[in-house]
């Protein structure tokens, strides 16, 4: 069920306007925009720049869960790769050096671009 709250501030705003369902913004709506997204940040990726460097970060969230992100950089502008909630597991450099094999597979596959250069920070 939706929150009838919501429907109705909606409907208040713009009358004859119906906001899609949690599931259609869950699924098809969001599947949509992270797929333009990522086309557009190949694009970006390859007019900036040839280099790309793997940048990877550890945290702690306001849960005090730990965090590991990915992001690349081209020289010019970062982005986001992968956020990981690593859990229970031990944050060893193995454990660390996988998820950056892993987010470097990642770069391959999905945008056709090797890594030349790695910087790790914690």
């Amino acid at each position: 069920m939706e929150n009838k709250h919501f429907v109705k501030l909606c409907s208040d705003l713009r009358p004859g306007y119906k906001p899609p369902s949690r599931k259609k913004l869950g699924n098809e709506l969001l599947n949509s925009v992270h797929d333009e997204v990522c086309k557009d940040m190949k694009r970006n990726i390859l007019e900036e720049g040839k280099t790309i460097t793997l940048m990877q970060d550890g945290w702690s969230n306001i849960h005090n869960d730990p965090i590991i992100a990915h992001s690349i950089y081209n020289g010019k502008k970062a982005y986001i790769l992968s956020i990981t909630d690593t859990g229970s597991a031990k944050k060893t450099s193995e454990y660390c050096a996988d998820l950056a094999k892993e987010a470097i597979k990642e770069v391959k596959d999905n945008y056709d671009f090797q890594v030349s250069n790695i910087a790790v920070k914690y």
